[in-house]
């Protein structure tokens, strides 16, 4: 199971909803592996041989539910390198994990969103609050 640690505040979008992550929390699971591809500036990726001795006691108490929350058969594998641009054919969840809380990332999604032909009305609505930001 994919673990890393936070390195600083910051807030990702996880399963189309915020999430909230504090400097030297634990993450494990697919929130893990999601903010390993497209984050690896701000998480550091705990090996194997220190989650086998029991690490990651810091974890906040009230999240690891939420963190944890499996994201369905359809989940893709992790790649070598975290996207440097933005794959608007991309899953929602992985448009918002590239965009962060960057709004410039936000509005160039948006425009991109809008471009579609069928534009997501969902996703619309979340970038167009975090471009405004």
């Amino acid at each position: 199971m994919p673990r890393c640690v936070v390195n600083e505040n910051f807030k990702v979008f996880h399963g189309h909803s915020p999430v909230k992550l504090e400097a030297g929390q634990v993450i494990t699971g697919s929130l893990a592996e999601l903010l390993l591809r497209t984050a690896p500036r701000k998480v550091t990726a705990i090996a194997d041989e220190q989650s086998a001795d029991g690490g990651g006691q810091e974890q906040e108490p009230g999240t690891q539910d939420r963190q944890q929350e499996p994201s369905g058969g359809d989940q893709q594998p992790p790649s070598g390198d975290p996207p440097t641009e933005l794959d608007i054919e991309a899953k929602a969840d992985d448009v918002l994990a590239w965009v962060g809380e960057d709004s410039e990332r936000a509005s160039e999604a948006l425009r991109q969103e809008q471009a579609r032909d069928k534009p997501r009305s969902t996703l619309l609505k979340q970038l167009a609050k975090l471009a405004d930001a």
